[in-house]
Parts: C-alpha cells; structure tokens; sequence
C-alpha cells in the first residue's frame, strides 16, 4: 500500500522544488501539510541527496534590494526572518514607503487630475461639434 503522500511526494515534485527551488525539508512539508519524516524518506527513497547543514547556509542565497538604501544585497531567506532587527527596518522603511506611494493626497490629487483631464476632453469634443 501507497503512503498517504506518495501521490503529491513524486521525485518530479522533490527534484523541483528541494533541488531546483532550494527550498528546504521544512518549506516543502510546510507548503503540503506533512511533517518532515515523509520528505525526507521520499527523498532518501528518490536518492536526491539531502543537503547538509553547511551546504544548506551556503547555497540558496538570494538577492534583494534593501527597503532601507535600495542596494542589492545577497542573503539566506532565514537570515531575514532570524533578525529582528533586520526585519523591523524592512518593515518600517515598507511602511514609510507605502505612505508615499499611496498617501490619500497622492490619491486625491491623481484622481482629480484625472478629472480635470475628462472634463477638459469633454469639453473640447463639445467645442468641436459645435
């Protein structure tokens, strides 16, 4: 008889998403429900080797800008969550950003804009017709 996640667990899925994607045992039982015995025996069962500790903190890295001076920056995915710190700067500089971006006069004024330009539209085919 079948595990109960041999059917989403194929080594097309694992070869996908733990080699290709990087993500790690615990992102993918995350993303199906299932703790990591079942990945990991799928994997060991598929002979995908399973990355080490060490390989897993020195492959994976991803660039992101920085919400704080917009460099580029590479970094492990986990660092982000691990840093309190880190993660209260991103959030405050996301949330000053999005105030710029969408304060209610940025808002009230494109919106009017928008406005003045039908009404000037407007007004311009009814000159035209006349």
């Amino acid at each position: 008889m079948a595990g109960k996640w041999s059917k989403i667990l194929t080594k097309k899925f694992l070869e996908e998403e733990y080699v290709e994607n990087k993500k790690t045992i615990k992102q993918i039982a995350n993303m199906i429900g299932s703790s990591i015995t079942p990945i990991r025996k799928n994997l060991t069962k598929y002979k995908i080797k399973i990355r080490t500790v060490s390989e897993a903190k020195t492959k994976g890295k991803v660039t992101v800008n920085c919400a704080i001076c917009n460099k580029e920056i590479k970094v492990h995915p986990y660092r982000i969550k691990e840093s309190k710190n880190f993660s209260e700067k991103i959030g405050k500089a996301a949330r000053e950003k999005v105030k710029t971006l969408f304060s209610v006069e940025k808002m009230i004024k494109e919106t009017e804009n928008i406005y003045f330009s039908v009404t000037l539209q407007k007004n311009e085919i009814n000159k035209s017709m006349l």
